[in-house]
């Protein structure tokens, strides 16, 4: 008897040395939902249940209508607050997070072809149109419908591979970080 309840107690403190016997990630799953969550953080989530989840954030930018934390998981991800303390932005650089599809960050989107549009050439795919980013890189934005708002994504590119993707919702006396 003694000696079970010797090497229980040894797998306990083992258990716990190793992290509780859950991997780091286990509350970071590799998902991406269209278009709203990426791994555990949501539009419209709290502080509270993100970092129940992931703990505090590894960084923190806080300012006069901003207040952006990058918290880590699988890879990283960035979430802005409004006042009221709700995600109104999560993004991530991460190619670990992935829709059921296998989309995600480092995916490739074809050009297609051009559709005129009064005179100019626009391309369109799944829903985004593709535009020229701050620097010049290229974007694909796209805004769904999702609970009576509209979210905004936004999918920047690096040669024709998705290098980051961004869920927003617009809030008034928010700054968003388009980075």
């Amino acid at each position: 008897m003694r000696f079970r309840r010797l090497i229980g107690t040894m797998l306990f403190a083992l258990m716990l040395a190793s992290g509780g016997g859950a991997s780091a990630t286990a509350s970071d799953p590799a998902r991406l939902v269209k278009w709203h969550l990426i791994g555990n953080i949501g539009l419209g989530m709290t502080a509270t249940r993100i970092e129940y989840s992931y703990g505090s954030p590894v960084k923190r930018y806080a300012d006069k209508g901003l207040d952006f934390r990058i918290y880590r998981g699988r890879g990283r991800i960035g979430a802005a607050y409004d006042r009221g303390g709700r995600v109104v932005w999560v993004s991530s650089e991460s190619g670990a997070y992935r829709a059921p599809n296998g989309f995600g960050v480092g995916s490739a989107i074809p050009l297609g072809q051009c559709h005129r549009v009064k005179g100019s050439c626009v391309y369109r795919w799944n829903g985004f149109t593709l535009r020229q980013g701050e620097g010049g890189t290229y974007v694909w934005l796209g805004q769904f419908r999702r609970l009576g708002e509209t979210v905004k994504v936004r999918l920047e590119m690096t040669r024709n591979r998705v290098a980051s993707i961004a869920l927003y919702v617009e809030r008034p006396h928010v700054c968003y970080p388009f980075y």
